[in-house]
């Protein structure tokens, strides 16, 4: 098994029907009953600190997203489909979002 980056690490496991979710600061994952083998698990504990920021940018703070204007490792800026724009700010194990107002 080839995993070269972060987002290959999440379809593997995505792909073996494991769901990865964030609770709070931590990276948590659920998986129908044998599907996480002892050589997923090591890679998802090898790889977690590199998850935890890809999945909780993912998340939004449960906004749907119509577009990315700007995205950094720490901070993304996105535009909901009601035209709000949303600052959503990752940084020191921690998540803020904040509503920028209407594009």
């Amino acid at each position: 098994m080839r995993i070269s980056t972060v987002q290959d690490v999440i379809e593997v496991l995505r792909e073996n029907g494991i769901e990865l979710y964030v609770e709070g600061n931590n990276l948590h994952y659920r998986a129908p009953a044998g599907t996480l083998l002892p050589e997923l698990e090591e890679i998802l504990l090898e790889h977690k600190d590199e998850i935890l920021p890809v999945i909780t940018k993912r998340i939004l703070a449960g906004h749907e997203v119509s577009s990315v204007l700007w995205e950094t490792p720490k901070m993304v800026i996105f535009e909901d489909p009601e035209g709000k724009t949303w600052r959503y700010l990752y940084a020191w194990g921690k998540a803020w979002e904040m509503e920028i107002g209407r594009a």
